[in-house]
């Protein structure tokens, strides 16, 4: 006779009895099997970090990236190999870290000109300079100086006055075509309605010895590299690109003091990761170069190398990144400069 909804809502439910012995040793060692299957995660770094340099060995840059690997070895407890890889506007560089792992083990120093200028130098590059990279930090400032011999002119003042009364015939010398003196000479001229020609060298040592002989009137530099021919008044500055007066020459009056405060440009120096790094290890990298830029001793070997501190976290950096890429664009398109 088939069961009425009385009979079912009256039939005692199964009784819940403890599941045997046996049962619960199969199910702990299941569970302990799948913990052992499952792959660790490593905290990282669990493994040596290695730190691509776009410059070469003994120069600004390179000293500026190994002052701060070794603390950051330190402080991430694994070693921090650099590896330089200079040329091209730092293009080789970035090329080998714009593809590698985004896992935190390849890292790049660089400067702002790479992802800034590049892109308006040079025809094709091999990275995206929004997208790209991850950046963690920038560490310092190696700011840009107008220069002219102890015969040239006084004044920024008198050296518009003399390239308006002139026009064409007054050049500008720097270390490169397309880099950021390039780019801060024709800033100038935009800003000062003049028409300075520009003359690029291959290098510091050649710009600034055309300029010592006479060849050029006036040059843009990096104050590291004009530095001893200042102090021995063998060049004078007329001003600094940067928007402050520089520690270690504080009677240089910056573009902006001199009037022409749009003509403002440094070279900011900055360590990137591949692009997509994860969040965690971002943020252990990010809080690590935080700390290292603030450490009065790595602070107080930037300023001996006649750089300038500063710090600004990944966040501040892209969008620094983002102005610049704007503003080099707009110079670009003034200034008739072609990528080659």
């Amino acid at each position: 006779m088939p069961a009425t909804p009385a009979d079912s809502a009256t039939r005692p439910l199964p009784s819940s009895r403890p599941a045997p012995a046996w049962a619960k040793a199969l199910c702990a060692g299941l569970l302990l099997a799948s913990w052992a299957a499952a792959p660790a995660l490593a905290a990282y770094p669990d493994k040596p970090i290695k730190l691509v340099v776009g410059y070469p060995p003994g120069g600004a840059g390179d000293t500026v990236a190994r002052l701060f690997a070794q603390p950051l070895s330190e402080k991430l407890g694994q070693p921090v190999v650099v590896e330089n890889k200079p040329g091209a506007g730092s293009v080789l560089a970035a090329q080998a870290v714009t593809g590698a792992a985004a896992d935190g083990y390849t890292l790049l120093f660089t400067g702002n000109s790479m992802l800034t200028v590049n892109p308006y130098t040079f025809k094709s590059l091999p990275y995206d300079p929004r997208q790209g990279f991850t950046p963690l930090a920038t560490v310092a400032i190696m700011p840009l100086v107008l220069l002219t011999t102890p015969t040239g002119p006084a004044t920024v003042a008198e050296l518009v006055t003399r390239a308006k009364a002139e026009p064409g015939k007054w050049s500008f010398g720097s270390y490169g075509l397309g880099n950021a003196p390039h780019f801060a000479g024709e800033m100038l001229n935009r800003a000062a309605g003049i028409q300075m020609v520009h003359v690029p060298f291959s290098g510091s040592a050649p710009n600034l010895t055309a300029l010592l002989g006479g060849q050029i009137p006036v040059s843009i530099d990096s104050v590291l590299a004009s530095a001893p021919h200042l102090k021995a008044g063998k060049l004078k500055p007329l001003a600094t690109f940067s928007d402050k007066r520089l520690p270690n020459f504080p009677n240089v009056p910056t573009i902006g003091e001199a009037g022409y405060p749009k003509a403002g440009l440094d070279t900011w120096l900055l360590f990137l990761a591949p692009p997509k790094l994860p969040a965690e290890v971002r943020k252990s990298l990010e809080d690590a170069f935080t700390e290292l830029a603030k450490r009065p001793d790595v602070v107080q070997k930037i300023v001996d190398l006649n750089l300038v501190p500063h710090h600004d976290d990944g966040v501040k950096t892209q969008a620094h990144i983002e102005r610049e890429l704007k503003a080099m664009k707009d110079i670009a398109a003034a200034a008739g400069i072609q990528p080659q």
